[in-house]
């Protein structure tokens, strides 16, 4: 239900309950426009504040059922194989559909180091590709990353956390020849082997292709996109950790 849907539905309920006050107080009388508008002058403020109070938990309700039913029934998502941050034997998997030109994607970056900290072994992260068109340096690097990957994941690693750590060096890129040579400069900047990187870049862009075609299955609309061993997480703040929590209490 989208917002302008639920605060009419609200205010609605709201109104509802309003009238339905007045014809108890004074016996069945017929309520006309007028008289709807004379209960909302006469205390605008109540009004108001009954309607927030009631899509505030509105709201609430939704997101807990839409959690519930994540919890029900988790997405299925493929992980064997992929470069994976923590322990990789932790029972909860965080994964990360992401753009390496996303300022956003950089910012939680170091947000999910700190969780992968703080859940230390029980944590870990699965990163997986959604480069945006408008990006025009994303797909590149995802094809170098998984190219790297085939050849030594901890150096994809490395490639990963370069870009992020440096971000404002790549965030502008648009030219095709100046993003092919801050890519190559980064590969050998983590040691990867530039003759292998050519042979698996093949390979590596199947990899890339299918990630975005599981995204767009999933309805991943934006990067980055977080699914907690197939759940989706209403928020990066106490909403993140709170599904975290409620999976690691089923284990």
């Amino acid at each position: 239900m989208k917002p302008r849907t639920i605060i009419a539905f609200v205010a609605g309920a709201c109104l509802a309950t309003l009238v339905l006050s007045v014809v108890i107080a004074v016996g069945f009388v017929v309520i006309t426009p007028k008289h709807l508008a004379d209960v909302i002058k006469k205390d605008p403020e109540t009004f108001i504040n009954a309607v927030k109070e009631a899509s505030e938990k509105y709201q609430k309700i939704a997101l807990k059922k839409k959690l519930d039913d994540q919890f029900e029934k988790p997405a299925q998502i493929e992980t064997e194989g992929r470069v994976t941050f923590g322990n990789s034997k932790a029972p909860v998997t965080i994964v990360e559909f992401s753009d390496f030109q996303c300022p956003a994607c950089a910012g939680a970056s170091a947000f999910v180091k700190n969780i992968l900290k703080k859940y230390e072994g029980k944590v870990k992260l699965v990163y997986r590709h959604f480069p945006l068109s408008f990006h025009k340096m994303a797909k590149p690097a995802a094809i170098y990353f998984e190219a790297i990957a085939l050849e030594d994941h901890e150096k994809a690693k490395k490639f990963h956390d370069s870009i992020f750590e440096n971000f404002q060096e790549y965030a502008s890129l648009k030219d095709e020849k100046k993003i092919e040579k801050q890519l190559q400069a980064l590969a050998k900047k983590v040691d990867a082997d530039t003759k292998k990187i050519k042979e698996n870049k093949e390979k590596a862009e199947k990899i890339v292709l299918k990630d975005m075609a599981e995204a767009n299955q999933l309805r991943v609309r934006g990067t980055p996109t977080f699914f907690i061993n197939g759940v989706q997480p209403p928020d990066r703040g106490n909403g993140f950790e709170a599904v975290i929590e409620r999976h690691l209490e089923k284990l």
